[in-house]
């Protein structure tokens, strides 16, 4: 009985040649293979392909006819012919660290590249030099260089430990960020009744310089350009991101975390009564645009603005009159909301196939009289598996931008006083002739309350 398996002899990848025949070797020693039994353990095990090949080194001879070392001469003459060492030494010189490469798959690399380089000695030098200078990072690189003594292993010991150092902190901000949200309350285009509030948020994470790379959480870069999108994730095992930003961490998350506001008086997913929030720019033309997405409505795509301040998917009259109108309409005495508390008059609703990622499901779908946009909520979010959107995002201004305002606008900041950036100036505000919509004051949290109630005191005194 043989004990271990050999496999197959890969032709196309001929430089491995010699790896296969220290495997031979090792199992030939395994299981006390005898002398003339070896070439017949070699041809039997190198599979069909690498045995023609070594009929066609040995003719008009036949493998048979040859000794164990004579075969493994004849194949690695012919896949491995001697290099320049010229040119091995190039190639290992000219290495550099890539983008997203870890320090152990580029030490890897540069160990394979040093077989034929013939160092001898300072083999363990060379490598030592060729990491510190082949590093991608300048403030790892600048970190060895201040190491007096840096030997080979301390030199990979020094840059793991950085390299750790550095994405445990990368993890550690993404995790911070990554269920921040941040709203701010707008004005409907329609009547007060009609109109559903907006809510203004800042641009995807992923797409720009400011916003929070999806691999990493970081920012100040975009996604194709972050070090660990060749990392792969501890948690789903895929390449492309951080496990602190993997998709899995957010499985069946909170509402609370989607939400832009609370609202002691909102009733649950589970109450005939919810709030209907309409997510939308004050601007659609400006960056904060509303988000989107595409699903496929009876064969029909159709643009959706996501809101996840809303449980249901609703539709405005109008376009249930142009693309659903065949589809009847059901009344199940279901109330709904404004933010202010203003009651929202449905039609009814219909149900509707609803194809995501190849997936079609029956969902309902209100109509609503005067509304915008269609909009899709967060019982449509969970059916369909896209609880991991989460387009909520908080960014804060560059601090340059806002000096560049001030020196451009001296007047203006210049009555700010010391405390609480409050200002004492006159200002004339200029609106056009329109129904105004009442907003209900959010408040405050609770570990901001009593420096607010000083100051507004402290405002007081001075006024008096």
């Amino acid at each position: 009985m043989l004990f271990g398996k050999l496999p197959e002899f890969e032709l196309e990848d001929g430089r491995n040649w010699s790896s296969y025949v220290r495997l031979v070797r090792q199992f030939i020693l395994l299981n006390e293979i005898k002398t003339e039994l070896r070439v017949a353990t070699l041809v039997t095990h190198v599979g069909a392909r690498t045995y023609q090949l070594l009929c066609d080194l040995c003719a008009p001879n036949h493998p048979e006819d040859k000794t164990f070392d004579q075969l493994v001469v004849l194949v690695a003459g012919h896949l491995e012919p001697k290099r320049s060492e010229i040119a091995e030494r190039h190639m290992f010189r000219q290495r550099r660290q890539e983008e997203g490469e870890s320090i152990s798959t580029f030490l890897q690399s540069l160990k394979h590249l040093a077989t034929h380089c013939n160092f001898g000695a300072t083999l363990e030098v060379d490598l030592r030099d060729q990491l510190v200078s082949g590093l991608r990072s300048e403030d790892m690189r600048s970190r060895l260089f201040a190491e007096s003594s840096l030997d080979y292993k301390k030199a990979v010991e020094l840059a793991l430990a950085l390299e750790a150092a550095e994405r445990h902190a990368a993890e550690a901000v993404a995790g911070a960020a990554l269920w921040a949200t941040a709203g701010a309350s707008g004005l409907g285009q329609g009547a007060a009744v009609a109109g559903l509030h907006r809510v203004a948020q800042g641009p995807p994470a992923a797409t720009g310089p400011r916003g929070a790379c999806w691999r990493c959480g970081k920012t100040r870069h975009a996604p194709n350009k972050c070090r660990y999108k060749s990392f792969v994730c501890d948690k789903c095992n895929v390449e492309g991101h951080l496990a602190v930003m993997c998709s899995k961490n957010r499985k069946d998350p909170p509402e609370s975390r989607y939400q832009n506001f609370i609202n002691k008086d909102s009733s649950s997913d589970s109450d005939s009564s919810d709030g209907l929030y309409k997510l939308v720019s004050v601007n659609s033309d400006s960056k904060d645009g509303p988000y989107n997405y595409t699903l496929s409505i009876e064969n029909t795509k159709v643009l959706f603005e996501i809101d996840t301040g809303s449980r249901i998917s609703a539709v405005s009259k109008s376009f249930y009159d142009k693309h659903l109108s065949y589809l009847p309409t059901t009344s199940d005495g279901n109330k709904f909301h404004s933010y202010t508390g203003e009651a929202i008059v449905t039609l009814g609703r219909v149900t509707v196939k609803v194809t995501c990622r190849d997936v079609t499901l029956p969902l309902p779908l209100f109509i609503v009289n005067n509304g915008g946009p269609p909009l899709l909520g967060r019982q449509w979010l969970r059916k369909l598996k896209l609880n991991s959107i989460n387009v909520h995002h908080l960014s804060a201004e560059d601090d340059s931008e806002v000096d560049k305002l001030k020196l451009d606008f001296p007047d203006v900041f210049n009555v700010f006083k010391s405390g609480h950036d409050s200002c004492k100036t006159k200002v004339k505000l200029f609106v056009k002739d329109d129904m105004p919509m009442f907003c209900k004051a959010r408040p405050l949290p609770l570990a901001l309350r009593d420096p607010v109630e000083q100051e507004l005191e402290r405002l007081q005194r001075e006024q008096d």
